[in-house]
C-alpha cells in the first residue's frame, strides 16, 4: 500500500540525540543479619557497601536478594531446632528495623524475598519487613499477604522522553 503522507510526526518533549541508557544492576544475597549486624555497629552504616555503593547508584533500577526479614518479632518460626542453629546447620536471621536504611543509601529499589529466610520470623516478621521496605521506598517480588499478591509480577517504569506517530483519524 502506499504511504499517506498525511501521517503527523510530533516530538515529546525534544527526542535526545543519544539512545537513552537504563542501567540494571543485579546482586546476590543481602544480609544485614548475623555477623553483619556486629559490624555494622562496630563500622557503622556505610560498612556493609562502603566498597561497592558507587557502582550500585549508577542503576536506573538496582536489585538484589534480601536474605533476611527486618524485623523487631522476637519468635522465629518453628521447624529449625536450637540444636541445628548451633551446630551451623541452620540459620534464622533478622535484621533490624534501624538497618533498613542501609539498602536505600546504598541504592537499591528492588528486592527480591522469594528465599529460604523471608519467614524466619513468622508472618508478623515478614509484614513488618512489607512496612519497612514501604518506608524507605523499596519495592519488593517474592512475598505477599496471601499467594496471590506473592506471586504477581512487580512493573516498574523508568520515565523516558521520546518521538511518537500520529495516525490521521
Amino acid at each position: 500500500p502506499e504511504l499517506d503522507s498525511t501521517f503527523i510526526f510530533e516530538e515529546i518533549p525534544a527526542a535526545p540525540s543519544n539512545p537513552i541508557r537504563i542501567v540494571l544492576i543485579f546482586t546476590g544475597d543481602n544480609l544485614l543479619a548475623g555477623r553483619m549486624a556486629g559490624y555494622i555497629e562496630q563500622y557503622g552504616n556505610q560498612y556493609p557497601y562502603e566498597k561497592v555503593k558507587e557502582y550500585l547508584l549508577e542503576g536506573n533500577f538496582t536489585f538484589g536478594n534480601l536474605e533476611s526479614p527486618i524485623t523487631t518479632y522476637s519468635r522465629s518460626t518453628p521447624g529449625k531446632s536450637q540444636e541445628s542453629i548451633n551446630a551451623g546447620r541452620n540459620f534464622v536471621f533478622k535484621a533490624s528495623p534501624l538497618h533498613t536504611e542501609i539498602l536505600r543509601d546504598a541504592g537499591f529499589n528492588v528486592v527480591s524475598l522469594a528465599n529460604n529466610h523471608a519467614m524466619d520470623y513468622c508472618a508478623l516478621g515478614l509484614e513488618e519487613t512489607f512496612d519497612e521496605l514501604a518506608r524507605v521506598g523499596i519495592a519488593w517480588i517474592g512475598a505477599g499477604p496471601n499467594q496471590e499478591e506473592a506471586t504477581q509480577p512487580l512493573i516498574l517504569e523508568y520515565p523516558v522522553s521520546y518521538t511518537h506517530l500520529t495516525l490521521p483519524t
